[in-house]
């Protein structure tokens, strides 16, 4: 039998060239890279199979016809585009028979594309589309622009974030271009396969046999019988000479013939139950409120159409468009397997991807044109070739079994990178990072290491939560929403060699919440020594509560201490209440002023008390309408007050001045003594009027060394006593003087100085008792002290408001 199948090497292998097909199993489908099972059997019974491995290789098989014999010439003198031919790889040899005059050997050649199948990796790939992906991973690999032919009749999705986990290049290309409908098959050309993916009707291509006949158990010699009789009674002069002239009728001739002997002699249709529609469903945290709902399915009722899967999270996808077309690539997925021919043919020229035709009078039902999804190719050199294939009606969508993703389990260690914003990184307004996964190998622009990724947080909702930030170079774990490798999120934060806890095991009883900045709350749960700290570095602010210690855990107080090296202010606005009165264990209501309001209604009671006492002795009654006022708002808390409350005592104390200012009246209180001393001196000034009032004791106004003074500098001073006045002078004179006259009386009589002269006036006698010198006139000087004038206050309010200086008395 004329040999039709020929293994060519390429020129590594050159010295090999010489192997002859003994058989061959060749498996193609759609969606999968093609399998050749070859033995050949060459001369040579050491070969070097080693070498063979990865040898670029191409299998031909030739039409069945013995061309040389019809024309006396070498079939490669003609044209040979009717070859069918295979290019690949040879991914394994091996030796399987021997014997005096040949060696087999079997040899297993797939695609290049079949290499990127060996190798697992994991890449992440960002704002990418199917297309660019797997063109970006081609060329990884070498794969040069003639090498794969990729288009899409849709404008396909571009993705943040596309991860490749655990998988072979080959296996991600697969379910990249699944999740999205397109398949993809082979071509060849006279140098190489070429990968082609496409994802529409219109993509499908057409063989020259669409018009096969169907001839069930039909073989080939009926059709070949003659053939080359004919031809050879036709072409009777000289090919060498006019092969070119002739080689187009020739050609024509041979097809005709050709087409005559090829036909199907085996065809099986199946039909099996499609979905009605099919409903997809996700949700995407940037736009919340939509539903993502997509649903496609048959306008009208199909026989065999029933049911509707609902699918939620599959697709990942962002609106509702993506979602209204992924759901239709699933009933166009449900419809491509409603109805599945099988047979088998002698067509070698069937290839996935490509369409043939029945003949008008083939009896194969109403459906004429095919599309070709596999197809399984078998010859040797003592059997005719044949092949079985399986296809689909050429007007239905085909579309690739969706892949599931690899499932990540527990999760992935990654980085906080830096964004351009220093230390601090960079977090949007819906709790985002940017992070460097640490199993990713490639390079990013700073910033560009992933799509921002969301922490997952113990407590967060509009406009409120828990916000911890991260910072550059913390380490983070990633999870996985369903496992998915492109729905990260951080679950949590890690510490590392490099970064440790800041919570050492000698503080193994410290609960302690610390920031990158120092910012702290410290909680000790060692029994008798609890505390909580709350702590900033700037100025050294803190809120020390219990047991409070220093820096090496020592004990430096208890209770509470609120401090810092800058400002501090306490501010509340409703009232604020200051005390040292018990409550034990922390039992009794929060503004319990039980002590303080006694306090309060005492001071109130001898304030009335001594109100009354002091009208009794004086013309004016003290006011104690806002003391009264003062004391209930205290006692209530109804009014924005202080009120302070020391059950052993208050003591207000400073090296410098203390300012004491109200805007009405100022009460002081006591159950016994007050003190008032200065080491200096003490002024005390009223604009009306002071009262000194000593009820039952003494009232002692002294001077201890200086001179006591008793003025009244715009009116009389009243000296009155219930029983004696004594004026004395121990070391010095009396001196008694009036501008005007002094009168000294008593019992109607009286003496008067006045205008220079002395009178005496008595309604009874005068006595005289001593010795009298009389001599003349004589006086003396006594100068008046001069008094300032008062204060005139409309005077001062007027010169103010005009902004005067100076106002005169």
């Amino acid at each position: 039998m004329q040999q039709r199948y020929y293994l060519k090497l390429n020129a590594n292998l050159a010295n090999f060239d010489q192997f002859s097909v003994r058989r061959f199993n060749l498996e193609e489908k759609l969606d999968d890279y093609y399998v050749l099972q070859l033995e050949a059997t060459h001369m040579a019974a050491d070969l070097p199979l080693e070498n063979f491995i990865h040898q670029r290789v191409m299998f031909e098989m030739a039409p069945d016809i013995d061309w040389s014999g019809v024309m006396q010439v070498s079939r490669q003198q003609l044209d040979d585009s009717d070859n069918r031919r295979w290019h690949g790889v040879i991914q394994s040899a091996e030796q399987i028979a021997t014997s005096a005059d040949e060696t087999c050997y079997r040899f297993t050649i797939v695609p290049r594309l079949a290499l990127l199948n060996r190798i697992t990796t994991t890449r992440l790939f960002q704002n990418e589309t199917a297309l660019s992906i797997v063109e970006k991973i081609l060329r990884h690999h070498g794969f040069a622009s003639e090498d794969f032919l990729l288009k899409s009749s849709r404008s396909l999705p571009r993705y943040e974030h596309r991860m490749q986990y655990r998988e072979t290049d080959y296996a991600f290309i697969k379910r990249v271009l699944a999740r999205e409908g397109l398949w993809f098959t082979f071509t060849q050309t006279a140098s190489n396969e070429v990968i082609s993916v496409a994802d529409d009707v219109s993509h499908y291509i057409q063989l020259r046999q669409q018009a096969l006949p169907f001839k069930p158990d039909a073989g080939l010699e009926s059709d070949l019988e003659g053939l080359e009789s004919k031809l050879e009674a036709q072409l009777s002069f000289d090919v060498n000479a006019t092969a070119q002239g002739i080689k187009d009728n020739l050609k024509q001739q041979l097809m005709q013939g050709l087409m005559a002997k090829y036909s199907v002699s085996e065809f099986h249709v199946r039909y099996k139950a499609q979905y009605e529609s099919v409903q997809i469903k996700d949700y995407n945290y940037r736009d919340a409120n939509n539903s993502l709902l997509g649903k496609a399915g048959f306008n009208e009722q199909q026989p065999a159409a029933f049911g509707q899967p609902y699918i939620y999270g599959f697709f990942h996808h962002k609106d509702s468009g993506q979602a209204q077309e992924y759901a239709r690539i699933l009933h166009e997925h449900s419809v491509s397997r409603h109805i599945l021919a099988t047979g088998k043919s002698n067509v070698q020229s069937f290839a996935p991807g490509f369409t043939m035709g029945f003949s008008s009078d083939a009896r194969v039902g109403n459906i004429r044109q095919w599309l070709l999804v596999s197809v399984h190719h078998s010859g040797a050199r003592d059997e005719d070739y044949i092949n079985s294939f399986s296809a689909i009606p050429s007007d239905s969508q085909w579309r690739p079994e969706p892949i599931k993703h690899p499932i990540i389990d527990g999760t992935i260690p990654g980085t906080i990178c830096d964004a351009g914003q220093g230390p601090y990184a960079w977090v949007d307004e819906m709790g985002r990072y940017i992070v460097k996964f640490n199993l990713d190998m490639d390079g990013w622009q700073p910033g560009g290491e992933s799509r921002p990724i969301r922490l997952a947080k113990p407590y967060a909702g509009g406009q409120y939560g828990q916000h911890f930030p991260l910072h550059v170079g913390t380490e983070v774990q990633l999870a996985f929403q369903n496992g998915d490798p492109d729905r990260p999120y951080i679950i949590g934060v890690l510490h590392t060699s490099t970064q440790p806890d800041h919570v050492p095991n000698t503080w193994r009883t410290r609960n302690v919440i610390r920031t990158w900045a120092n910012n702290k709350i410290r909680m000790e749960d060692l029994s008798g020594h609890e505390h909580i700290k709350m702590a900033t570095e700037y100025h050294k602010t803190q809120l020390n509560l219990g047991h409070l210690v220093d820096s090496g855990r020592d004990k430096r107080g208890e209770g509470f201490e609120l401090r810092t090296d800058g400002w501090g202010a306490l501010r509340s606005a409703r009232a604020l209440y200051l005390t040292t009165e018990n409550q034990a264990a922390a039992n009794g209501m929060q503004m319990d002023r039980t002590v303080a309001v006694k306090e309060i209604e005492g001071a109130l009671s001898q304030a009335s008390h001594l109100a009354d006492v002091t009208a009794k002795h004086t013309s004016i009654k003290p006011r104690l309408e806002t003391l009264s006022d003062l004391g209930e708002n205290c006692a209530y808390l109804e009014k924005p007050v202080i009120l302070t409350s020391a059950v052993a005592g208050m003591a207000q104390v400073s090296p410098k001045s203390i300012l004491n200012s109200v805007g009405q009246d100022i009460h002081q209180q006591a159950g016994k003594d007050v003190f008032t001393g200065a080491g200096e001196n003490i002024t005390q000034t009223a604009v009306k009027s002071v009262q000194v009032l000593a009820q039952t004791e003494d009232l002692n106004l002294v001077a201890g060394k200086k001179t006591a003074r008793l003025a009244s500098h715009g009116s009389a001073v009243e000296i009155t006593a219930a029983k004696k006045i004594s004026v004395q002078s121990v070391g010095d004179e009396v001196l008694v003087n009036a501008k005007s006259g002094i009168k000294l009386a008593s019992g109607g009589a009286y003496i008067e100085i006045k205008g220079g002269k002395i009178s005496l006036y008595s309604p009874g006698p005068i006595e005289y008792k001593g010795n009298h010198q009389f001599q003349g006139p004589q006086g003396g000087n006594f100068p008046l002290p001069e008094l300032p004038g008062s204060v005139c206050l409309e005077c001062l309010r007027k010169a103010r408001a005009q902004g005067v200086g100076i106002v005169e008395r």
